[in-house]
C-alpha cells in the first residue's frame, strides 16, 4: 500500500482531470447500462403482453412501427453516445498517465544528475539508459492499467447492483439474488484453475 501512496503522488497535480474522469467514466458506464433498455421494452411490452409500467404508459398509444423505430434511434443514440464518453474518458486518463510519467521521468533525471561522475563511469550506461526510460513505465501502467481500470469495475459493480437492487425492489424484474454462492463459488473454484 506504501508503494500505491507513493505513485499517487505524481498524480495529485491533476486531481481536478481525474474528477472529471470520474465523472465521465460514470456517464460512460450509465450510458453502458441504459443501452439493452429499449430493446428490453420492446420485446416485452410492444412484441409481448407485458402490461405498460406507469411511466411508459404514454407509449401504448405509439404503434409498433413507431416503438420500433423510436427504440432503434434510441439504442443508436446511447451506443454513440456512449462511445463519445469512452473516447474522452480514455483521452483524458492516458493524457493523465503521460504527466504523471513526464513527473516522474523528471524526478529520476533530477536524481540522476545529482550523482558524481565516479558513479557513471562505475556504472553500465545503457542500463542506467534503459531503467530511466523504460522502467519508468511502470508508473504509468500502474495508474492507467491498475488504478483507472480498478475505478472503472468498481463504478460499474455499483450502478449494476443499484440496478439489480431497484428491480428487485419495485417488482418491475425478476432477478434471483439466491444465486449468489453459487456464483462466487463458481468463480472462485475457476480462478483457483486459472492460476
Amino acid at each position: 500500500m506504501k508503494h500505491w501512496w507513493r505513485v499517487l503522488q505524481f498524480f495529485r497535480a491533476d486531481a481536478l482531470r481525474l474528477g472529471l474522469v470520474l465523472v465521465l467514466m460514470v456517464a460512460g458506464t450509465i450510458a453502458t447500462l441504459l443501452e439493452p433498455w429499449p430493446v428490453a421494452i420492446i420485446v416485452d411490452h410492444v412484441l409481448g403482453s407485458k402490461p405498460w409500467p406507469a411511466s411508459l404508459r404514454w407509449g401504448s398509444n405509439l404503434n409498433p412501427g413507431q416503438w420500433l423505430l423510436l427504440g432503434a434511434g434510441l439504442v443508436l443514440a446511447l451506443h454513440i453516445l456512449q462511445g463519445l464518453l469512452s473516447t474522452a474518458y480514455h483521452y483524458h486518463s492516458i493524457q493523465i498517465g503521460l504527466r504523471g510519467l513526464r513527473r516522474v521521468r523528471n524526478e529520476v533525471f533530477a536524481t540522476l544528475q545529482r550523482f558524481s561522475s565516479r558513479f557513471y563511469q562505475a556504472s553500465n550506461t545503457g542500463d542506467l539508459i534503459y531503467r530511466a526510460t523504460w522502467d519508468t513505465y511502470a508508473f504509468q501502467t500502474a495508474f492507467q492499467q491498475g488504478l483507472v481500470n480498478a475505478v472503472a469495475a468498481i463504478v460499474f459493480l455499483i450502478l449494476m447492483l443499484v440496478i439489480i437492487w431497484r428491480l428487485n425492489n419495485s417488482g418491475g424484474g425478476e432477478i434471483d439474488l439466491d444465486g449468489r454462492p453459487r456464483v462466487i463459488g463458481g468463480t472462485v473454484d475457476m480462478g483457483t484453475k486459472l492460476i
